[in-house]
């Protein structure tokens, strides 16, 4: 946060009332006025605590405060739970792949869609931008997206058979397809 924690200096929640911001307040001005404290106080720390005061006493700068100090937090929540972030694949994708017998025999390549959620590119994983919700990720965050994942399919597979895929690049994924022959009351992707 680029401002100090004006309820911090002041020992207080943020959900404190005013009388008990105001005792804090009083109970520290005491301790660090330059005038009445023992051995002259302590000057800066008692402009901290007056800047503190002057920012909680008056409620409309108090809400427009918290307002600003929660949209921080929820900013730098979001940007460190990104950092090093890679996109993510939430669960295994289940695909029923349909084959003929001929196809099965042979084996080959299919062309799997894998779903994924990534860092909005509008508002950077913020979820705001200007202070406003984004409107392309919807205040979440993230966006999502589809990887086309190339996956071979060795010969000689059998009808009902499960294969497992992983991969790393470009996104982690965990694609598990089940082989259905035609003619074998198959019904295509699900």
């Amino acid at each position: 946060m680029s401002e100090r924690d004006w309820y911090e200096i002041l020992g207080v929640s943020p959900d404190a009332t005013h009388e008990e911001i105001r005792a804090a307040y009083r109970r520290l001005a005491r301790r660090y006025h330059p005038d009445s404290a023992e051995g002259g106080g302590d000057p800066k720390q008692f402009q901290l605590v007056q800047e503190a005061w002057e920012v909680l006493s008056d409620p409309d700068r108090r809400a427009a405060y918290d307002q600003k100090r929660r949209l921080q937090r929820l900013r730098r929540g979001r940007r460190r739970s990104m950092v090093g972030a890679r996109p993510a694949v939430t669960m295994p994708v289940r695909y029923t792949l349909v084959m003929s017998p001929h196809e099965a025999a042979r084996g080959g390549t299919v062309e799997v869609p894998v779903p994924y959620l990534w860092r909005c590119p509008v508002c950077l994983g913020s979820g705001l931008v200007a202070f406003e919700p984004c409107s392309d990720c919807d205040g979440g965050g993230t966006v999502k997206y589809t990887a086309v994942f190339t996956v071979h399919v060795p010969a000689g597979v059998r009808h009902n058979e499960i294969l497992h895929f992983r991969a790393d690049e470009p996104v982690p994924a965990e694609i598990m397809l089940r082989v259905a022959l035609r003619g074998s009351g198959g019904r295509g992707y699900y």
